[in-house]
């Protein structure tokens, strides 16, 4: 049975393991999407990065994350 969190972007529900709910997941830009997809060693970082965004407020269509 899959455990549910509250989306950082929404609150709305989010699967254990993801980022984002599916909305926020599709609003991302591509470049974003691509980004947090990798799993390398800067992978962490990026994910700090789509953090520090959504605390700051940044909407979820605008979130800018790359490297």
């Amino acid at each position: 049975m899959p455990t549910y969190l509250p989306c950082p972007a929404c609150r709305g529900e989010r699967r254990s393991g993801h980022y984002l709910c599916r909305a926020c997941w599709a609003a991302l830009p591509r470049t974003a999407r691509s980004a947090l997809s990798r799993r390398d060693h800067l992978a962490m970082t990026r994910l700090r990065h789509l953090h520090d965004q959504l605390t700051a407020g940044v909407p979820v269509h605008k979130i800018e994350v790359s490297r």
